[in-house]
């Protein structure tokens, strides 16, 4: 076998793999919502934890009309990098009052089965 030959090959086996690992996320997926919707949370030996994860991020676009000079040319916004400009702008240590209409947040719940 050459070189390519065997490079080619492990191409193909890492995208079978990839394959195979998006059918199974979508075999877990529907399982899941069936455990989910008959409210199944312990069987036996297992427990189906979930976790919650909050997060808050700024608000593109209210951040852009209310400060447009701190937009900068790749149009993200770091909350820290925003915070000491505030500070640099305002003068002011406590400026959560200037995130507090800018801020979305977005919850994300996860699941995972653990034996007990």
């Amino acid at each position: 076998m050459n070189n390519l030959e065997s490079l080619y090959k492990k191409q193909q086996a890492l995208r079978d793999l990839r394959n195979d690992e998006k059918a199974l996320e979508e075999e877990i997926e529907c399982e899941l919502a069936g455990i989910l919707s008959k409210g199944i949370t312990e069987e036996g030996d297992y427990k189906l934890q979930e976790t919650i994860r909050k997060r808050n991020e700024i608000d593109y676009l209210r951040f852009k009309k209310k400060f447009p000079t701190l937009v900068d040319k790749s149009a993200s916004i770091v909350k820290k990098k925003a915070e000491t400009e505030l500070k640099k702008i305002y003068k002011s240590k406590n400026i959560d009052a200037f995130f507090e209409d800018l801020y979305k947040t977005t919850t994300t719940k996860s699941y995972f089965v653990k034996k007990i």
